[in-house]
């Protein structure tokens, strides 16, 4: 599991779960200040889930989706978020 952190998460929490063997990248430790599309652009371009507190990044996913569904057809849009059965959501992490 590749996990991307946004500023706003705790670098002790970044780096325990780093000891714990996950690939985790800190926007704080690799380039504090970039803009939120930026994070989720990085987030798709590297595979990675983004872990954050801001609320907002739902809203700028569908914002972008929308976007894109007017420049092309919607089903050819994919959301950089895998989807989740109920079953799956209340799983551990595991490795």
């Amino acid at each position: 599991m590749r996990l991307l952190v946004n500023e706003n998460f705790p670098l002790l929490s970044v780096k325990l779960i780093r000891q714990a063997g996950y690939d985790i990248a800190s926007i704080t430790e690799d380039c504090p200040g970039i803009e939120d599309i930026e994070v989720l652009t990085r987030a798709v371009n590297e595979q990675r889930i983004i872990l954050t507190f801001d609320r907002d990044y739902g809203e700028l996913h569908l914002s972008l989706k929308k976007t894109i569904a007017k420049r092309s057809d919607l089903s050819s849009v994919s959301s950089p978020f895998p989807r989740r059965n109920s079953r799956n959501m209340a799983k551990p992490l595991a490795n």
